[in-house]
């Protein structure tokens, strides 16, 4: 694999939106940007927690241990739905927005993280695993900082209500949930069928 590569294709799976993306866009958009910049090492934290062991133990790990990647799997889709849920009765009690403990673990369960570990980490491994973190990393420093943007200028430039990237970041979470749902499913069909 080459450098350009790994870039644009971690670039692209970052900027594409997803559990952890909204939880961003969430947050800013009640907070703002300095006060939703604490959770830019959470991000960082919590795919380095998943990305950097897997991409050690891929190639051992997907063979040996194929139920493995079905548990976290499952762990992730649970946990975006307690996310979803917690977020609408958040809305409904009080203005509470997400803070790093939950960007952290919802980035560990990220099924992005999976991707980066078991697909793009192993690919450059002749390049060091020094250099592939610190290029990984400043690449999801960068993607914080675009979706943290996005969710301040929602509200303050567009003039959204608060209420309405809410609801929606809540829709995205529950649709996230459900299409991981549906290819675990599917994934586990294939396996024992």
């Amino acid at each position: 694999m080459t450098w350009t590569y790994f870039v644009f294709a971690v670039a692209v799976l970052l900027l594409t939106p997803g559990p952890t993306n909204t939880l961003l866009v969430l947050c800013s958009s009640s907070k703002g940007i300095r006060g939703s910049l604490v959770l830019i090492p959470a991000e960082v934290l919590g795919y380095l927690t998943t990305v950097v062991p897997l991409g050690l133990l891929a190639e051992n790990l997907l063979h040996s241990q194929p139920r493995l990647s079905m548990a976290v799997r499952f762990l992730a889709v649970g946990w975006v739905l307690y996310m979803a849920v917690r977020l609408k009765l958040q809305t409904s009690r009080a203005n509470k927005t997400v803070g790093p403990v939950e960007v952290f673990v919802t980035t560990v369960l990220n099924p992005k993280a999976l991707v980066f570990g078991f697909l793009l980490f192993p690919g450059l491994r002749h390049a060091g695993l020094t250099l592939t973190t610190v290029i990984f990393s400043m690449l999801v420093i960068t993607a914080s900082c675009i979706w943290i943007t996005v969710g301040d200028q929602l509200v303050r430039r567009a003039k959204m209500p608060i209420r309405f990237v809410q609801n929606f970041a809540r829709g995205a979470l529950y649709l996230f949930a459900g299409v991981m749902a549906t290819s675990l499913i599917l994934d586990l069909n294939r396996a024992t069928g």
